[in-house]
């Protein structure tokens, strides 16, 4: 019997999903023209990128590439047109940066990633930083702590307020789950989609603190600041 996948692929081949260009056997989601064209960041440049915030209570934040173009779109589809798919091959790009990380510095004992208040995820559906932080697991082997950390208000989108009102929208939002006693003396990295003024990453790594981490280092696909 011809399966019905290979059925629909003959008929209504699979595209990329940024731009639309039919995607060869060896292409998944993204063509390789449009990953190449992501301009990475230097991982010196995320040592020394600047952060607007009082006290920071992470220590490093990296990320794979700036929020703009092909990653900018396919975040924004993965994260509001309901493509929870696009999370394996944007793991692919954590996992890059995560490698050099894990050069530079030290190896992580567990993934976290930032929790959605279970309204939110109940309408989206998903939580974007989980199905990241699941995919890069998988390609790492380094497992994801569940229920580290709970998010306990539903705030306002962080893209929906200014700049100076994110810095405030998330403060006291989280506190440690059930196993957060399980970080300590753990070097923690903790995943999100896209970082703008880094206070949601910050809140989180602050309700952590008191559970004893060694190290609580950041990665994010993107940042929305040059």
């Amino acid at each position: 019997m011809f399966p019905l996948r290979m059925f629909l692929d003959f008929f209504i081949p699979n595209t990329c999903y940024t731009c639309g260009k039919i995607l060869e056997k060896d292409e998944k989601y993204l063509c390789k023209k449009c990953i190449q064209s992501i301009e990475i960041s230097d991982i010196e440049t995320c040592l020394n990128h600047q952060l607007v915030l009082e006290n920071k209570y992470f220590h490093h934040l990296f990320y794979f590439a700036t929020y703009k173009d092909v990653l900018k779109d396919a975040i924004h589809l993965f994260k509001y047109d309901n493509r929870p798919e696009l999370a394996e091959i944007l793991a692919y790009f954590l996992f890059y940066r995560l490698n050099e990380i894990q050069l530079l510095l030290y190896e992580y004992d567990f993934i976290l990633f930032v929790p959605l208040h279970h309204v939110k995820k109940r309408e989206r559906g998903f939580n974007q930083s989980e199905e990241l932080a699941k995919q890069l697991s998988l390609l790492s082997g380094i497992p994801v702590l569940k229920n580290g950390i709970v998010r306990t208000h539903n705030s306002i989108s962080q893209t929906k307020i200014s700049f100076e009102s994110r810095l405030k929208n998330v403060n006291n939002h989280f506190r440690g789950g059930k196993n957060a006693h399980e970080i300590r003396n753990k070097n923690i990295i903790l995943i999100d989609d896209v970082v703008t003024t880094g206070s949601t990453l910050n809140e989180v790594a602050k309700a952590l603190i008191p559970f004893g981490p060694a190290n609580i280092d950041c990665l994010t696909l993107a940042t929305a600041r040059k």
